[in-house]
Formats: structure tokens, C-alpha cells, sequence
């Protein structure tokens, strides 16, 4: 008889240890709640102690790490953007399989990206920080009800965009390598999307593993744009939110 399949849940906080040890049902695999959130990369294969599934909210893995984790065949990263942590890639050449939590945040990272659009067309940001210095901006802003917000690839998050944007009356237009079909969305080729630039967009930011699909990008538009490929929602809350003065961003 094998011997029964352990986990261990890595780096849990105690929010995340309650809830996780109140999903567990019979039948499910052994695993053990590590409660501490502050675990360093190299203390891996010491807290896994053989086991064969890894639930990881938030530590890397890097292969070398893993390469020491004798028994691991499985990592169960509790999100979507596994590779800011670790080389799916890699690990799977050692034997093992990266799972993520599909769907995990699209939301979330979705309501940002608009509420986002809305600071910038607002000029929320430096309005705020002249009112606090006692200085009164007398900007305009601008209404994006009836403007069109133009979408490169069109996966989970894109939809939920697509979802808010639309209901806010705003025209939504997308890309998509492959075929899909959305309520409210008008599909189109790269090029007409990407007809935005010449209306005086200047920085785009998109998450950065869809960096691939630049290589369908006319070279002349990359050229023309300053594209920022993202992997966390606080490097585009700095660099969105700069004053006016500053720049002028898109976020899509």
C-alpha cells in the first residue's frame, strides 16, 4: 500500500489558515497549514519535509529551491501570476506541474483598471494633492461615458473590464488572437485597434504575460508607444497616477 499523498500550505497567514482548514473535507489529501507568512525561499524544502503538493500564496520558488524539495510534484500557486515567483517552465522539467487558481482576481484587478481610468480622466490624484496643499486646480477632467476603450487580449480580467466599461456607457472594442464574442464588445483587427495611438495615446500598460502578443504589433507602433508590460497592480498605480504635467498614460 502507497503511502497517503501530503501537503503543505507554505506560507499562510492566520486569515488564510482559518479559511483553509475550514474547506478541508474528508477524502482530501493530508495537508499541514505552515502559519507564517514571512517564510524565506530557501526554507522550502525544510517545511515541505517530502511532501508531494506545495500551496503557495505569495513565496518564491526558485528552481534551484526546488530542485531540493525531494518528493514535490505538485505547486498549487493561489492566484494566476505564478511566474513573478517561480519558472513554470523549469519546474516542469524537474517532474513538477504548476496549478493556478483560474479566474482568481479578474474582478478585483478589473475594478483597479477602471477605477484607474476614471482617477486619470478625473485628475483625481493631483486634485487631491493640491487640496490637501491648500491650492484649489480649477481642471475640467474628462467624461469617458461615450469614449472608446480599446482591449489587447481578451481573457478573464479583459471581460470583467469589458463588463464595467460598457455598463458605464463607454464603447468597448477588442483583440483577440482567437476568435470570442462578448455582450457589448465590437471585435476588431490589431490595426484598427491600435488606430488609438494615432489619436495620441503614449503609454499603454499591459500585464506582462501577455508580453507575446507585441509580436503582432507593427514595429512602427511600438516605436511610436511606450508599451509597459506590469505584473502587480501597485507599479501601475505609480506610474498612471503621475500629474498631468507629467505624462499623459492609457491603461488597458
Amino acid at each position: 500500500m502507497e503511502p497517503p499523498v501530503r501537503g503543505v500550505f507554505v506560507d499562510a497567514n492566520e486569515s488564510l489558515a482559518v479559511i483553509f482548514e475550514r474547506l478541508e473535507k474528508p477524502g482530501d489529501p493530508k495537508v499541514r497549514v505552515n502559519r507564517n507568512p514571512d517564510i524565506k525561499p530557501e526554507q522550502w524544502p525544510k517545511i515541505l519535509d517530502g511532501a508531494e503538493i506545495a500551496v503557495v500564496d505569495h513565496t518564491a520558488l526558485p528552481t534551484e529551491i526546488a530542485k531540493q524539495c525531494t518528493g514535490l510534484k505538485h505547486v498549487v500557486f493561489l492566484g494566476t501570476g505564478a511566474r513573478s515567483y517561480m519558472n513554470p517552465e523549469e519546474l516542469g522539467q524537474l517532474g513538477i506541474a504548476v496549478h493556478l487558481i483560474k479566474g482568481y482576481g479578474d474582478t478585483a484587478v478589473a475594478e483597479s483598471a477602471i477605477a484607474l481610468m476614471w482617477a486619470s480622466a478625473r485628475v483625481i490624484a493631483q486634485m487631491d494633492r493640491e487640496m490637501r496643499a491648500g491650492n484649489w486646480l480649477r481642471e475640467d477632467g474628462m467624461q469617458l461615458t461615450g469614449k472608446t476603450l480599446g482591449l489587447i487580449g481578451f481573457g478573464g480580467i479583459a471581460a470583467e473590464v469589458a463588463r464595467i466599461a460598457t455598463g458605464s456607457g463607454m464603447r468597448v472594442i477588442a483583440w483577440n488572437r482567437t476568435p470570442r464574442s462578448f455582450p457589448g464588445v465590437e471585435f476588431v483587427t490589431l490595426e484598427k485597434l491600435l488606430a488609438a495611438q494615432r489619436a495620441g495615446l503614449s503609454t499603454v500598460f499591459i500585464p506582462q504575460r501577455n508580453e507575446p502578443d507585441l509580436d503582432d504589433v507593427p514595429a512602427e507602433v511600438l516605436e511610436a508607444l511606450d508599451v509597459k508590460p506590469m505584473t502587480d497592480v501597485a507599479e501601475i498605480v505609480a506610474q498612471a497616477l503621475e500629474p498631468a504635467s507629467q505624462a499623459v498614460t492609457a491603461a488597458a
